[in-house]
């Protein structure tokens, strides 16, 4: 989520300290984190589109990434486990937009600060939800209270 919400170059510039260039290269054009952020609002926004579309978005994410798969045996259990390998973090990030596709979530915007977040099954979120982070509720909250005591304090 956090490149998709990137809008400004302070943002762009917050993502590549945090996280590191989305792509193998250590250095890039800040039009390429731009164009790659603007395909990720794309792909995340399909998550509230009909099922035709959702597969539509799924096969340009698909043709994004290529997948390396491994079987390890799990130190703690001795069980196997699938191993799945990508080699940029977008491909992961791509991945975890299918992964939202699979589950059902959807795509929603923040009512006070306009952030994108995923909603519904397996994100922590209830389908209602309309704000991102509690604070930008809380902040929504107080700017109606400010809303509804300037009305309520006009002197007849």
């Amino acid at each position: 989520m956090a490149m998709a919400n990137c809008r400004t170059f302070q943002d762009y510039r917050a993502f590549i300290n945090n996280y590191g260039f989305p792509w193998e290269k250590d250095q890039a054009e800040v039009w390429q984190l731009i164009s790659h952020s603007k395909d990720m609002n794309r792909y995340l926004a399909a998550c509230s589109d009909p099922p035709a579309a959702k597969l539509e978005a799924a096969l340009l994410i698909r043709d994004r990434f290529t997948i390396e798969s491994d079987i390890h045996f799990s130190p703690t259990t001795g069980n196997p486990e699938l191993a799945v390998k990508v080699a940029t973090p977008f491909e992961f990030m791509c991945l975890e937009v299918l992964y939202a596709f699979e589950v059902g979530a959807s795509f929603q915007r923040c009512e006070w600060c306009s952030n994108g977040f995923l909603t519904g099954t397996a994100t922590g979120r209830r389908n209602t939800s309309r704000f991102c982070r509690e604070s930008c509720r809380q902040a929504a909250l107080r700017h109606r209270n400010k809303a509804q005591g300037d009305k309520t304090n006009v002197r007849k």
